[in-house]
Parts: structure tokens; C-alpha cells; sequence
């Protein structure tokens, strides 16, 4: 005696279903590294740090913020804040954010050097600040701001010892898959201008 089999049992459609769930969760990251979704995201990232920066800079006595490579980690952006001598108690401030992983590759330039400098592959940090008078960034520094110096200058009522280098970052290139996004400062601003 023939027995028609026709459509699936339900164990059938469960193994099935389960993996397309599985091909589908395996898919989706690739899909996400192939369109540079982490790029648009680490740049949003960077900006709304640049931005908080400036702010913290035109109201404390410091305020830095350093862009670095963490082997096997990813991108971090480490700010430095002082809130002056009035609220000593508070003191210096560090503050870390993750901004990217280990998939990006993020680049800059500096007008003092010719080519672009990658912060995975150099071991370097960027370090960026803004000059309270005029709201432009400053040169780029190069070590962050050393405590016991800023407390000297406090003390003594000495010029802040910012650790400017020879020149200004004219761009931060954030790249993964198939999207670049670059942020160029304007110098005298202190702003800038995302281009994909």
C-alpha cells in the first residue's frame, strides 16, 4: 500500500526555520560591515564628543579629549576636564567612551606632516583642545595635560601649560566596508563639516 507524504511535518519546519535563523544571524553582521554602518556610527559618535569638548573647554580651565586605539579592543575617546581652582574638590575628570571597533580604521591628518597618520597602526593618540579666547581648536597636543603642572599654574597664577605640537588636524578619516566618512575641522571655528 503507497502512502502520499505531502508538505512538512512540524519538526521538519522547526529545523528548517531554525536555520534560517541561524544563516540569517551570521548574515546580518556582514551585511551591517559591507555598508559602513559602524562608520556612520563612529562618526556620530566622534562629532558629539568634539562638540561636548568645546563646551566643557569654553567653561573649565581644561578640557581635552584624546582619540586612541586600544590593541584588540577598539577606538576610545578619553576626555580630560578640570573645573579650576574654585572647585578643587571636584578636580580633574577622566572620562572614557568607546566609539568604534575593531573593524574600523580610523585615520587624520595633521597639517604639519605629509601623509595621513592611522591610529591602529601607529600606537598614537590624538589629542585635540579648543583655545577659549577664539573658540578655534588649538595645534594638536602632543601628551595630555599633566595634573601637578596645571596645578602649579593654578597655584602661581601662571599661563595654563598646554602641550601644543607644530601643527593643527585638519581631518579625521573614519572607514569600514564599503563607506568612508570624514570629518575636516575648520581651524578658527573650532566647528566642522561631515562628507561621506
Amino acid at each position: 500500500m503507497k502512502r502520499n507524504k505531502k508538505g512538512f511535518s512540524l519538526v521538519e519546519l522547526i529545523v528548517v526555520i531554525s536555520i534560517m535563523g541561524i544563516l540569517l544571524g551570521l548574515v546580518v553582521p556582514s551585511v551591517n560591515a559591507l555598508f559602513g554602518y559602524e562608520a556612520q556610527k563612529a562618526t556620530g559618535k566622534i562629532t558629539a564628543l568634539l562638540d561636548d569638548t568645546k563646551v566643557e573647554a569654553m567653561n573649565r580651565i581644561v578640557a581635552e579629549m584624546e582619540l586612541k586605539y586600544v590593541e584588540g579592543d577598539g577606538y576610545y575617546i578619553i576626555q580630560y576636564l578640570d573645573y579650576g581652582k574654585e572647585a578643587r574638590n571636584s578636580g580633574f575628570v577622566v572620562q572614557e567612551t568607546k566609539v568604534a571597533s575593531n573593524k574600523v580604521v580610523i585615520r587624520y591628518k595633521r597639517s604639519d606632516k605629509t601623509t595621513p597618520i592611522n591610529l591602529k597602526l601607529s600606537g598614537k593618540s590624538l589629542i585635540l583642545t579648543f583655545n577659549r579666547e577664539t573658540g578655534g581648536f588649538r595645534k594638536v597636543q602632543e601628551r595630555v595635560m599633566e595634573v601637578e603642572k596645571l596645578q602649579d599654574a593654578l597655584d602661581t597664577s601662571k599661563d595654563i601649560p598646554f602641550q601644543d605640537g607644530d601643527g593643527y588636524c585638519e581631518w579625521i578619516e573614519i572607514s569600514c566596508g564599503l563607506r568612508t566618512r570624514t570629518i575636516y575641522l575648520q581651524q578658527n571655528t573650532g566647528g566642522y563639516i561631515v562628507k561621506a
